[in-house]
């Protein structure tokens, strides 16, 4: 696989050629079942990284797992579930109680001191 200079030179030298094209020859391809797979983000993360600019993934709490979505809903029998992280993250732990306020269409969970 070409990287850094070799690959912006690479790029600029056949800018003509269709990108699964400078792909393949570039080395971010691969054979699977008799069809051609390519590297796209590892592509183009090469590219970027070529010319100075390094993206990083976010990192989650424990560096890997889903993102928080921020909802929930509710369930056939009334109840809805607030996960485990979301707890966490409020630093709320085992035990901890909660006072339950509603008010227009909201419900906020506020800790007891």
């Amino acid at each position: 696989m070409l990287i850094g200079s070799q690959l912006l030179e690479f790029v600029k030298t056949n800018a003509g050629l269709p990108k699964d094209e400078l792909m393949k020859m570039a080395g971010y391809s691969f054979e699977n079942e008799g069809k051609t797979r390519y590297k796209q983000q590892d592509f183009m993360n090469a590219l970027l990284s070529a010319q100075g600019i390094v993206l990083t993934p976010p990192k989650t709490s424990k560096g890997v797992g889903r993102q928080l979505s921020y909802k929930t809903s509710v369930m056939k029998n009334g109840n809805a579930t607030v996960g485990k992280a979301y707890f966490e993250k409020a630093a709320a732990t085992t035990g901890d109680s909660f006072t339950i306020e509603v008010s227009d269409k909201k419900i906020v969970l506020k800790p007891i001191k």
